[in-house]
């Protein structure tokens, strides 16, 4: 949160956290989160369920696959005519300007990533997507 508070201009929009319905650690981190900066909105989404995740759907844990599945409601959380999404390990290490989010014609710019098992080094390899 520190370099997002440094890094990121507040007037770009405010921050929300959207943390684990069910899990009393996140409710525990999401009290805290409220009372220091950047003084997030802290949103809670409510479990999927047992049925919704089948072993591993996205190669790595339960955690992984409900973040990604996550990603999808973001919109739900608020009325934000565009929607960063940051993983929590994020870190962020100079200012953000509208040339990194948004192309030349003023469209969102899409930055992606695809993880990809490599079975002859016997690694996952990253593709990038810029456009």
């Amino acid at each position: 949160l520190e370099s997002l508070e440094m890094f990121w201009p507040a007037d770009y929009g405010r921050l929300v956290v959207v943390l684990d319905d069910e899990s009393p650690r996140d409710r525990v981190f999401g009290e805290f989160l409220q009372v220091v900066p950047p003084f997030p909105r802290v949103a809670y989404q409510p479990d999927p369920g047992p049925d919704l995740f089948p072993a591993r759907i996205c190669g790595r844990s339960k955690g992984y696959d409900r973040q990604m599945w996550s990603g999808f409601y973001a919109d739900l959380y608020t009325d934000a005519e565009v929607i960063a999404i940051v993983d929590n390990d994020c870190l962020f290490v100079t200012p953000a300007t509208p040339g990194d989010l948004y192309d030349p014609r003023g469209r969102p710019r899409v930055i992606g990533k695809q993880t990809v098992w490599n079975e002859a080094e016997q690694k996952y390899l990253v593709k990038g997507v810029d456009n």
